[in-house]
């Protein structure tokens, strides 16, 4: 989970880092370790906005401000859950219209902090995943599940779908390694492929039939890569059955 910190108070920045950190451990299965990003001004934020899953803001120093922030997040299509922390200013009072918004307090108490950020990834991950895809016209948003696989085809990326429908948009297979976090079933098989191993339906060494009733032609060394990343994902899964069996125990 990446997530990011945009607060003009050094000290209060510094500790919600720390805190984050040893947050982090209690998550791996749920959201995945954090990967904390800290900025002191808006303008860096924004540079790289779309990668974050959760957002942590309090400005209330100098000409920027919070609201502001969040407008400019929820305008350029990225819905992911803010907590707004309020210090100077109580932004609860304010009875902000946002979506996704939440509110703490500071100064920030562990407790507190760890029971709000279960309680917010619980709530996404019972959210179906939206792959969120980008080109130079457009913001394309496909339920992530009902992808089937991506292609490239000369200057496209092509999205084909469970609907049996394709989505052209112009841009590179690099361009999909952010928005394909959302879906761990969505993989990146060759430089000019990425599929939905969910969707795969019979796998041998020269093709793959899929749940469309499509039939792709790959290469051995694609098949094997894909054979062994099903593999690991049973191990993760049964690795997962046996912590939570555990922590009940």
């Amino acid at each position: 989970m990446h997530i990011a910190i945009c607060d003009d108070n050094v000290a209060d920045r510094k500790l919600l880092e720390r805190i984050l950190s040893r947050e982090s451990g209690k998550h791996l299965y749920d959201s995945g370790a954090f990967q904390i990003s800290s900025f002191g001004n808006s303008s860096s934020l924004q540079k790289t906005a779309s990668v974050y899953d959760l957002f942590f803001i309090d400005m209330c120093q100098g000409a920027e401000s919070s609201i502001t922030i969040i407008e400019n997040l929820r305008n350029s299509g990225i819905t992911a859950p803010v907590f707004l922390c309020s210090s100077k200013i109580d932004y609860e009072s304010l009875a902000l219209e946002f979506s996704n918004l939440f509110y703490l307090k500071k100064p920030l108490l562990p407790l507190i902090l760890s029971e709000s950020i279960t309680k917010v990834i619980h709530t996404q991950v019972a959210k179906k995943p939206t792959l969120e895809l980008r080109d130079e016209k457009k913001t394309y948003y496909i339920p992530a599940d009902e992808v089937v696989w991506i292609e490239k085809k000369e200057a496209n990326l092509m999205i084909y779908t469970a609907d049996k429908k394709t989505t052209s948009l112009i841009g590179d297979m690099d361009d999909i390694y952010g928005a394909i976090e959302v879906l761990p079933d969505l993989i990146i098989t060759t430089t000019k492929r990425a599929v939905n191993v969910a969707h795969i339906t019979k796998l041998t060494l020269f093709s793959m039939a899929l749940s469309t009733g499509q039939k792709l032609t790959i290469f051995p060394g694609e098949s094997l890569f894909i054979r062994r990343y099903i593999h690991f994902q049973k191990k993760q899964q049964l690795l997962q059955e046996r912590t939570s069996e555990n922590n009940c125990n």
